[in-house]
């Protein structure tokens, strides 16, 4: 137990300064925070935790399982960056556990278990998704679970009744995974399960295995599926129909649509940093490789990985994160390999070079942050992420130097917390004005904070690019969107279908938005990227017209994005004039009061 404990260590400190130690410094990151935030406010807010909404209307995209989690951390923590990434750092870290248990259990080798468990934190891939909220790393850990049990299934030869107790188990965490994002979860372990039978030659496998896994799958789905049918009857026909067929199938429903070889890069790129510590498994024979493959626990992970890969490939929709639950098997190869590497003379001679190239590269980086910083090369916001950046590299080189002499799994265990430390540190003091479009929430609360109290109600106007940071920022979700209808394109078709009142408008009707605010005695705050304040200006545009021929510019108003395609027509508006305006950070805030009737 105590040398367990030993190896443990090290993921754990790893997993600490990754992922936990400065989860809530960094500035909430648009849009997928703001959303994955505000969707379970609005639930604890509201009470309706069955249909999922945004900004109080129907949002279809997600089943609701991982706002359940990100509701309870809310609840708990309050409303803020820490709260709503908690659940992705614990399901990342939970998945790392389970793959450490899983694979000492099968290998009997511990250090195997371990190193399993590091190059899966250590992956770009997972350390980056792993901090900030997305429900991917919340979906890995339930497919995770879905790999271990139905492997141990059909690993199991001895006992029916254990056999079965397993296969429920899988059931169960498939449900969960549907519960999560749907059905796409379960092609990993599906196509892990089925490669493996193939492989294997064990094809009554394939009668036996889906019958349990099914029915526990359905009893973990049933009460919510009936009841979100109850609540809102038309969920099932989107959630399937649009965000499940289309965006495979359709190149016009498809959403993120990218080439077929997309994923070879995200790959590629997903391992590192963890995979530059493998330079030695280019050095092993070609029988080492081969023994590892008669292995079925490499089968198993190898089949999870290329056949999910290839089909993912086929896809017309892709992104970043939807190679994420393969990389938990992709972590089992690489410290297999690792392991390999170690226990190989010539391997490790090459290896051996690492901890040592690694303490020059952050050498460089550190002196390169610190004359930067002290060179005032950058603008003064940048100076603490700089200096931080600076100072963890430069302490790197001396730990590394001072651990030079110990033995390789000694050295590479202190280089991955380096790596860890320096990842934690220099990921949360990255500063909001990066990348204001990005990181809005800072800019959207000092313009709150000026605005004027009248006592009316506010109505917020903005765009897709920052909807939910005002959302949130100002905790109202009595919003009007303008430009285009991004990701409430359902919800706003629906409206005018059923004739309710639009929350959507084109930018050339913003005056009738402000009209209709002033009618009800709303004031109106307009938020927009100052840059591009031609949209809003409060004065009749030249009979211009703006045209991409690429865009159908009566469903995607951002045609007047490229005004170098123009020709000329009447077309002209006025809009009312600004009672306020406040400018920050590039961005413009137009404070529009209800009473006054300047135009």
């Amino acid at each position: 137990m105590k040398k367990i404990f030993k190896l443990a260590a090290v993921p754990l400190l790893f997993y600490f300064f990754a992922y936990i130690m400065l989860l809530g410094a960094r500035p909430m990151g648009a849009p997928d925070e703001f959303r994955y935030g505000q969707i379970p406010r609005e639930m604890l807010q509201t009470g309706n935790f069955i249909a999922p909404q945004m900004f109080g209307h129907p949002y279809f995209e997600k089943p609701v399982l991982g706002y359940w989690l990100i509701a309870a951390s809310e609840y708990l923590f309050g409303f803020n960056a820490f709260a709503v990434r908690l659940p992705m750092a614990l399901c990342t870290g939970l998945t790392a556990l389970m793959l450490f248990l899983a694979v000492r259990k099968y290998s009997g080798n511990t250090e195997t278990a371990k190193y399993s468990a590091m190059f899966y934190l250590a992956s770009g891939l997972v350390m980056s998704t792993g901090v900030i909220a997305v429900l991917d790393p919340i979906l890995v850990a339930f497919t995770t679970a879905m790999c271990i049990t139905v492997f141990f299934a059909l690993e199991e030869q001895h006992s029916t009744v254990k056999k079965l107790f397993l296969l429920a188990l899988c059931g169960i965490a498939s449900g969960l995974v549907f519960l999560t994002k749907g059905p796409i979860g379960w092609i990993f372990p599906g196509f892990a399960a089925l490669g493996y039978i193939v492989w294997n030659r064990r094809w009554k496998e394939l009668f036996i295995l889906p019958l349990p896994i099914l029915l526990f799958c359905l009893i973990t789905i049933a009460p919510w599926a009936i009841a979100v049918h109850r609540a809102d009857a038309d969920f099932w026909r989107y959630f399937i129909e649009v965000e499940h067929i289309q965006r495979f199938t359709s190149d016009a429903g498809g959403q993120h649509s990218q080439p077929f070889w997309y994923f070879v890069p995200v790959m590629i790129c997903g391992i590192l940093p963890g995979a530059f510590a493998l330079p030695g498994v280019f050095k092993l024979s070609g029988k080492s490789m081969k023994e590892a493959l008669k292995n079925n626990g490499i089968r198993f992970s190898l089949c999870g990985v290329i056949l999910p890969f290839l089909f993912l490939s086929c896809s017309n929709g892709k992104l970043l994160t939807y190679l994420l639950p393969s990389f938990p098997m992709v972590g089992v190869l690489l410290g297999t390999l690792f392991m390999r590497q170690l226990q190989d003379e010539k391997a490790a001679a090459v290896a051996e070079k690492v901890p040592l190239y690694a303490s020059h590269f952050f050498a460089v980086a550190g002196i390169a942050a610190a004359v930067c910083a002290i060179g005032n090369f950058l603008p003064k916001e940048y100076f603490v992420f700089l200096a931080s950046a600076a100072l963890v590299f430069l302490a790197g080189v001396i730990i590394q130097k001072k651990y030079q002499k110990r033995p390789l799994e000694t050295r590479f265990d202190v280089l991955a917390l380096t790596v860890a430390v320096i990842a934690g540190v220099i990921g949360s003091a990255i500063p909001s004005q990066l990348n204001t479009g990005k990181f809005p929430g800072e800019c959207i609360e000092k313009v709150r904070k000026q605005l004027p109290v009248t006592g009316n109600p506010l109505q917020l106007v903005s765009n897709t690019v920052y909807m939910h940071a005002m959302v949130w920022q100002f905790n109202n979700t009595d919003l009007v969107i303008i430009g285009r209808k991004g990701e409430h394109d359902y919800a706003i078709d629906r409206y005018a279908a059923e004739g309710k009142e639009p929350f959507y408008f084109m930018y050339n009707r913003l005056h009738d938005v402000i009209k209709r605010a002033k009618s009800v005695g709303k004031d109106v705050v307009v938020f927009y990227d100052s840059s591009r304040q031609y949209r809003f200006i409060p004065w009749k545009l030249p009979e211009w017209e703006f045209e991409v021929p690429k865009f159908n510019v009566a469903r995607e108003p951002d045609w007047i994005y490229a005004p170098w395609y123009f020709k000329p027509r009447k077309f002209s508006f006025y809009e009312y004039t600004p009672d306020k305006t406040i400018n920050i950070d590039g961005h413009t805030a137009d404070l529009y009061i209800s009473g006054n009737s300047t135009k």
